[in-house]
C-alpha cells in the first residue's frame, strides 16, 4: 500500500535506509540532505520503506503546489525491487489531489507510460562516466580535445589540494554568480549547509587546483554516495581557464578512482557548451525526466505555464 505521510510522520532512519540500498538511490533523496535542500517536504511510502518518494511542497497565492529544490538535480521515486512504469503511475495517481500545480524532476530509473494523459514528461540531460576501467582506458576514450588540454594541464607545474567547500562557493559566486539568474544569496548560504551535511556524513570531496604560488586556479566540491561520485559545483578564474584546470582536476578525479565500481555523475547539462566538457572526458548522456502536472483552475493557469 501506498501512504502518504507528513514530514512528522516519517521514520527518517527506516527512510535513509530504503534510500541506501535502493537500486537507483540518489543522494539528493536522503532525508538529512533534504531537510536542508527544502524547506518542506512529506513523502509516499510503499509498506514498510520498501519504496519511497519525497514530495517538496510550497504555497503560493493560496495554492499547493510540488516543485525542485534547487541543487536536488534528481528525485522521484527510489526503490529496493524493481518498478516498472505502471507502479511510478500508482505513486504519482496517490500524490494528494490538494497539490494541484506539480513541477518537479523524477530520476534517471523513472519512466511513465507515453499514454499518461494528466502529465507532461520534459527530457532532461546528464552526463556519467563509469570509472571501472584502467586509467589508461578510460583516458584513451577522452576526446582529442581533452586530451590535449589534459596533456597541456599537466606540464604546467599545477598542483591538486584540498580546500573547504565555502572556498569553492565563493569563487563560483565571484566567478559565475552574476551569470547564473535566479540563485540568491540565501541559495548560495543553503548550498553551503547542504556541504555541511555531506561532509558530518564524510562523503565530502572538495579540491582545488593552484599554480605555483598556492593561488587558486579552480576548485570543486563532490560528494561520495550510492556508487557515485557527485559533481555539485565548480569553476575557474580567467588563469585556471587558460591553464585548462578545471581539465586537470577532473583528470585527477578519474585517474584517482579509476577501476573502482564507482561512477562519476557530472549533474547535467542542458548548456552546450558544458554538455561538450562533459561528453570530452567519455562521458555518455543519461536522460531523466522534469514532470508537469498543471491542474490549476483556468482561471489561474496561465500563471503556472
Amino acid at each position: 500500500m501506498i501512504n502518504y505521510l507528513t514530514h512528522q510522520q516519517i521514520d527518517k532512519t527506516k527512510w535513509d535506509e530504503c534510500v541506501s540500498t535502493s537500486l537507483n538511490g540518489m543522494i539528493y533523496g536522503y532525508s538529512w540532505y533534504l531537510d536542508v535542500a527544502a524547506k518542506n517536504w512529506d513523502a509516499l511510502i510503499l509498506d514498510d520503506y520498501e519504496a519511497v518518494f519525497p514530495l517538496v511542497k510550497g504555497k503560493k497565492f493560496s495554492v499547493n503546489y510540488l516543485y525542485q529544490p534547487l541543487f536536488t538535480q534528481q528525485l522521484g521515486l527510489f526503490y529496493k525491487s524493481m518498478f516498472g512504469a505502471e507502479q511510478l503511475t500508482d505513486f504519482i495517481e496517490a500524490i494528494p489531489k490538494k497539490y494541484p500545480y506539480i513541477d518537479f524532476n523524477l530520476n534517471y530509473a523513472n519512466s511513465l507510460p507515453d499514454e499518461n494523459s494528466t502529465a507532461a514528461l520534459i527530457k532532461r540531460k546528464n552526463y556519467i562516466l563509469y570509472l571501472d576501467k584502467p586509467y589508461a582506458k578510460l583516458f584513451k576514450n577522452y576526446s582529442d580535445h581533452s586530451r590535449r588540454n589534459t596533456n597541456k594541464s599537466n606540464k604546467l607545474n599545477l598542483i591538486i589540494s584540498e580546500c573547504s567547500a565555502r572556498d569553492v562557493i565563493n569563487m563560483y559566486v565571484l566567478q559565475r554568480g552574476i551569470a547564473t539568474i535566479n540563485v540568491t544569496e540565501n541559495d548560495y548560504n543553503r548550498f553551503a549547509k547542504i556541504t555541511d551535511a555531506i561532509a558530518e556524513n564524510k562523503i565530502l570531496i572538495s579540491l582545488a587546483v593552484r599554480n605555483e604560488k598556492n593561488n587558486i586556479l579552480a576548485c570543486a566540491v563532490f560528494a561520495i554516495s550510492n556508487n557515485r561520485i557527485f559533481y555539485l559545483m565548480g569553476t575557474a578564474n580567467s588563469e585556471g581557464k587558460e591553464k585548462r584546470a578545471m581539465y586537470f582536476l577532473f583528470n585527477h578525479i578519474i585517474e584517482k578512482y579509476s577501476n573502482q565500481n564507482l561512477l562519476l555523475d557530472f549533474e547535467g547539462s542542458e548548456i552546450v557548451g558544458v554538455a561538450q566538457f562533459f561528453k570530452g572526458f567519455g562521458a555518455t548522456k543519461q536522460n531523466y525526466f522534469k514532470l508537469h502536472i498543471n491542474n490549476l483552475p483556468w482561471y489561474i493557469k496561465w500563471l503556472k505555464k
